[in-house]
């Protein structure tokens, strides 16, 4: 009975959905999902996919962002000035034929100013600019290889939680007809027992494992509601809503492709996890040489144009004819900035960043060894899972042979009730280590399938 519990409660984050659990579901629609309906489904609906998703998008606009840097930029600009005290300069007064060594206070300047220009920019040469681009295009593959990741582990997570619901229902059928044939066999006891064919003892140990079957079966109800939750969870629909499984873990084991998995090769370039570090490798050799190229100069381009007026009066909208003067300043020009000294804080730059691309390189060689010995380790549990769903599935069928026999023999008052009750738990343990084995068979396969992924 233990054992048949500890089936539905395969993950911890039941934990998260416990309570409330077992709340009747509002009436509506009922949704119908083989697995590719429901990883279909959580596509468009699971939260971590749709952020995934969102990152791509967000990535495409980096791009844009960092291009737009290297082209020409334009602006516009107005300033006004209120001169409320006009600058005040001393002059020599032998300029105005004043005495020597006297300074006479001049002001110069209107009170009201007011200019208007236009500036553009343009990047001719710049090594950031350059690797700052190609940086921003690896971080969108960057992006693309998260998403294929996150689709990668949530299509994983999918199938687990599908593989718990249909354990949970395979495991309530069972354990139902299991205790409504127990109960009928209890009351059948009963009426013998009257007659005076059965002794008291008999009937109240059918009855007794009758009540433990119950109660079994109300903590699997329980948990079913839980793994359902989880289902609605992973998929990204919401919790009132109603489901129905449309496929059986026969199905599942039908349509695995069991037969592919001993054959199965490992090509660690099709592996998401090694496909996204190669990204971040590539992404760290980018920072290193952008770190380079700020020892190199960079050359780029202008071009201004001012119009400035002065006047006394607030009045640089009215027509003062001739005098109605702007002063007009045109500039183009180049401008190339050649670092010349940092105290060598960019070399320490450069030494951080090639460090850091270092370390990418260990870590991109542990990794590697770390899948191949995965792949090894999973190809050798879907070979034992293999072999213990085949031995199990036999298990299973001689026990519901022995079960249903031994049944008919009791009401014949061929075996006892003690002997009864040792098969039924022997049946229910062979049902059980069965649908251990369908997942464990079938959660290896996907975690094999995942590798080349």
């Amino acid at each position: 009975m233990r054992k048949i519990l500890k089936l539905v409660v395969l993950s911890t984050t039941f934990a998260v959905f416990a309570m409330g659990a077992i709340a009747q579901e509002q009436a509506g629609e009922v949704h119908k999902f083989s697995l590719k309906e429901a990883i279909e489904y959580a596509k468009q609906h699971n939260q971590s996919i749709m952020n995934a998703n969102l990152d791509i998008r967000i990535a495409k606009q980096k791009i844009w962002e960092t291009t737009s840097i290297g082209l020409p930029q334009v602006n516009g600009e107005v300033n006004y000035n209120n001169m409320i005290d006009i600058p005040t300069s001393l002059l020599p007064a032998e300029m105005f034929g004043g005495a020597p060594g006297t300074k006479i206070p001049v002001s110069f300047g209107t009170k009201n100013n007011l200019d208007w220009g236009v500036t553009a920019s343009q990047i001719v040469f710049s090594g950031e600019y350059i690797v700052g681009l190609q940086a921003s295009k690896i971080y969108l593959d960057l992006s693309k290889r998260s998403y294929d990741k996150t689709l990668r582990d949530t299509e994983a997570s999918i199938k687990q939680a599908y593989y718990l619901n249909l354990v949970a229902k395979a495991s309530l059928f069972t354990l139902d007809s299991t205790y409504q044939n127990l109960n009928k066999v209890a009351q059948e006891m009963k009426i013998m027992q009257e007659q005076g064919f059965l002794e008291i003892t008999d009937v109240q140990q059918m009855e007794l494992n009758a009540l433990n079957v119950k109660n079994t079966l109300i903590a699997i109800k329980n948990q079913a509601a839980v793994a359902d939750r989880l289902f609605k969870f992973m998929i990204g629909m919401p919790f009132e809503e109603q489901i129905e499984l449309t496929e059986d873990l026969e199905t599942l084991i039908i349509s695995a492709n069991l037969s592919g998995g001993e054959s199965q090769n490992f090509d660690i370039n099709g592996n998401s996890d090694f496909k996204l570090l190669q990204t971040q490798e590539a992404l760290s050799l980018l920072s290193l040489r952008r770190e380079k190229t700020t020892l190199l100069p960079s050359l780029g381009a202008f071009w201004s144009y001012q119009k400035k007026a002065q006047r006394d009066e607030f009045d640089f909208f009215d027509d003062h004819g001739d005098e109605d003067v702007w002063f007009p300043t045109n500039i183009v020009g180049l401008q190339i900035k050649i670092p010349l000294f940092g105290s060598g804080m960019k070399v320490s730059k450069i030494t951080q960043a090639k460090m850091e691309y270092n370390k990418m390189q260990n870590t991109k060689a542990m990794m590697q060894q770390s899948l191949n010995q995965q792949f090894v380790s999973a190809k050798a549990d879907f070979e034992n899972g293999m072999a213990s769903y085949r031995t199990n599935q036999q298990s299973k069928a001689l026990s519901v042979s022995i079960y249903r026999r031994s049944v008919e023999k009791y009401k014949q008052g061929l075996i006892s009730a003690s002997d009864l009750t040792q098969i039924q738990n022997q049946y229910l343990q062979a049902e059980t280590n069965y649908l251990q084995s369908v997942v464990t068979l079938l959660t290896a396969k996907a975690d094999l399938d995942k590798m080349n992924k």
